[in-house]
């Protein structure tokens, strides 16, 4: 694993979330009560023995360096190696398919040059999964391959938004598609590619660096080797607010959450430290509570992250809870997704449906 070294992409968000990302990128969106997206892609590659990481930003970086610092929890804070903190464009992607503009990449091309001759993998920071990266690279190194991406075949990926791969016989990619067509599978933003193989792509597509890696990758599938690793663990791309809720309601599955974070490959995040939640009159039923909550209601369905609130007599019914908010005595809350800092006044009823949530913006009093 040691001629292996990562980049994780952060420069790229959707117009399909709502007010969820005002204030943060796709990558920093809270997750399963005590995540961000972003720490399943650092702890995957991490996990694999990859001590070099690129980390590019967006713009608006405050979250995303507020989240991972200099990469300590990650044990990536190290002499040797470590997390490289890279700046991303201006515009990064708005869509739901880029992830990796090729601007991000020959404006950080002294970290690829500085890596020597490392192969790399590439991750977008929207892909929940827990994935081995050390037998994807076994395999990639095996086949010779310039590049490998990973995928999941079957239909039920093939509804998030993305890319398609359709592969022959031997696992070599012969079709990159926007959508997909017959036995095509979803691409899961992951990839292993050959640094001369990254280093000439970027040196064909310099005039046209307004475009995406895989795009590149798709216009070239007869000069180069394009090889593919299917999973078939659990993996859902984020791509939509929907999916967003979906996914955590995946963890009321215990094979889900055992597959994700109770296996031998641990996915790390930032620590606080916070005392254990405090349950009062109050009670909760098939539901994720963080440290620092204080229950002093009813508490259904639904997922808390830290220090929040939960007044006497309050009822919180299929709801997602962001840290730090403040449910007052009496209020009830159905199909609801308070950001962080949200502040419910006594008795207020709010309601959407599981289909459309309602929303609170961060900071909001209600």
């Amino acid at each position: 694993m040691n001629k292996l070294a990562g980049i994780v992409s952060t420069n790229y968000g959707s117009y399909s979330f709502g007010t969820l990302l005002d204030h943060r990128p796709v990558a920093c969106l809270p997750f399963g009560g005590r995540y961000r997206l972003v720490d399943f892609p650092l702890s995957n590659l991490v996990n694999a023995g990859i001590t070099t990481i690129g980390l590019i930003t967006p713009y608006h970086f405050r979250s995303i360096l507020d989240h991972v610092g200099v990469g300590k929890e990650w044990n990536l804070a190290r002499k040797s190696g470590g997390m490289y903190v890279l700046p991303g464009s201006v515009y990064g992607f708005k869509s739901l398919q880029g992830k990796l503009l090729m601007r991000d990449l020959l404006e950080n091309r002294a970290y690829l040059d500085r890596t020597g001759n490392s192969t790399f993998v590439i991750a977008g920071a929207s892909t929940v999964m827990n994935i081995d990266i050390s037998a994807v690279a076994d395999a990639h190194f095996d086949s010779g391959a310039q590049v490998t991406m990973i995928y999941r075949k079957g239909e039920g990926d093939n509804r998030s938004a993305g890319y398609h791969l359709n592969c022959d016989d031997n696992g070599r990619v012969i079709r990159i598609s926007d959508s997909p067509v017959g036995s095509d599978g979803a691409y899961l933003d992951y990839m292993i590619i050959e640094h001369e193989t990254l280093v000439t792509l970027l040196d064909w597509y310099a005039a046209a660096s307004h475009m995406d890696l895989i795009e590149a990758i798709r216009d070239n599938l007869s000069r180069i080797d394009v090889r593919s690793y299917a999973i078939d663990g659990y993996a859902r791309i984020i791509s939509n607010l929907d999916d967003y809720i979906q996914c955590n309601w995946d963890l009321f599955r215990s094979n889900v959450r055992d597959e994700l974070f109770l296996g031998d490959r641990t996915i790390y995040t930032k620590v606080q430290d916070n005392p254990p939640a405090k349950y009062l009159k109050g009670s909760a039923k098939n539901s994720i509570i963080a440290t620092g909550c204080t229950i002093g209601g009813s508490v259904e369905d639904s997922i808390l992250f830290r220090n929040v609130q939960v007044g006497k007599g309050s009822v919180i019914k299929n709801s997602i809870i962001f840290q730090r908010c403040v449910i007052e005595p009496g209020a009830h809350l159905e199909n609801v997704i308070c950001d962080k800092f949200v502040h419910i006044s006594a008795g207020i009823s709010l309601s959407g449906t599981p289909d459309n949530p309602f929303v609170v913006p961060k900071s909001q009093t209600i």
